[in-house]
């Protein structure tokens, strides 16, 4: 597959994939009007294409951390268009993973109410699942993704080369988000990733695989729904506990494990309510156990874990909207009473919790 198509209301745009870097580097430099700002790990773990892209093309490095995932991150793009001159033509190119995303598209969203952007993901994460779908949020205080905006990007440009460098960590970090779109699809989607996971090792062809899977998911759904006012709910599977999750370890619990554990507590929280057949819980959690690696999980405080979700967005009439799992590929919205059943059913699942340390 060469291409995805995604359909928008703010203008279709592309998937496009790259077997190598050097052609897509090439495809920037030769964009009129092109800035960039690229993820500073990024940059220096693969100079020897930027530092040639530097020379020819306006380039700035972000940190990408927590930090920076804020209105100070966004303002410090903002600059760096001003400094360049940007109008209505200039075409600014984010590198890096979901934080480079989010700030950069937050930025171009804002300048000049709005300007041309491409992507290009770096992560598994971004690559396999935030790349389509125009959300870029921004933390404010303490709390994640509190601002943001839909601006989607005029193109999508995909290397798998960028994960050959990511640590093991990051590798499983991307592949939480995969596993929570293949859940959402189908039961045999999930039974592909199982499998290959099972079988010892992911190959790169397998790899591009999960990913186009776990993309075309995410195109039937958005496609509907672009700005979450219906089925686009669900993809928030596992976000709600995995958000209070990253807030309560100050983000050492990375997004993509963060969101695994919040569906396995959702599902336990499901199967307590009859919600979920035990037998596709358990088999669910057996690959989490299996395969995703925690660390400070343990010993956490289930009225803290809960009191935090009271801050999400999905808060609505005084109740948490989980994204909840019926069945293999079939997901549903339920309105949550901040009651003692949820601290309880919560405090029993962190009691009795089984993912390696």
């Amino acid at each position: 597959m060469d291409s995805i198509s995604i359909k928008s209301h703010q203008g279709n745009y592309s998937v496009d994939f790259f077997s190598t870097l050097a052609p897509l580097v090439e495809q920037i430099e030769k964009t009129a009007g092109a800035l960039v700002a690229i993820d500073k790990n990024v940059y220096d773990l693969y100079e020897s294409f930027f530092a040639g892209l530097a020379a020819k093309v306006p380039l700035m490095t972000i940190e990408a951390n927590e930090d920076n995932k804020t209105l100070k991150g966004a303002e410090e793009v903002l600059l760096f268009l001003q400094k360049n001159n940007a109008t209505k033509v200039t075409e600014v190119f984010a590198i890096g993973g979901g934080i480079i995303q989010d700030i950069v598209g937050f930025a171009a969203h804002l300048y000049y109410r709005g300007l041309k952007w491409q992507l290009v993901p770096t992560t598994l994460l971004s690559i396999g699942d935030s790349c389509i779908g125009a959300k870029n949020g921004l933390n404010l205080g303490a709390y994640k993704n509190q601002i943001g905006s839909f601006h989607s990007p005029g193109k999508v440009l995909v290397c798998p080369d960028f994960i050959q460098t990511l640590t093991p960590g990051d590798v499983m970090s991307g592949y939480g988000e995969v596993l929570k779109l293949l859940l959402i699809n189908s039961e045999a989607s999930f039974r592909f990733m199982k499998t290959a996971f099972d079988q010892g090792s992911v190959s790169s062809a397998t790899c591009l695989e999960l990913v186009q899977k776990s993309l075309l998911t995410k195109k039937k759904i958005i496609e509907i729904d672009e700005y979450e006012i219906g089925p686009r709910k669900h993809l928030n599977y596992g976000h709600t506990f995995g958000h209070a999750l990253e807030t309560m370890t100050d983000h050492k619990v990375v997004h993509g494990l963060a969101v695994v554990f919040g569906i396995d507590l959702v599902n336990f929280y499901s199967f307590k309510k009859g919600w979920l057949a035990q037998d596709v819980y358990l088999e669910i959690q057996d690959t989490i156990k299996k395969h995703f690696s925690f660390s400070g999980v343990q010993g956490l405080d289930a009225k803290e874990l809960v009191d935090l979700t009271r801050r999400d967005k999905k808060v609505s009439e005084g109740k948490l909207q989980l994204a909840v799992l019926k069945d293999f590929g079939k997901m549903e919205m339920q309105g949550v009473p901040f009651d003692d059943e949820l601290y309880e059913i919560v405090a029993e699942y962190l009691a009795a919790i089984d993912i390696k340390a």
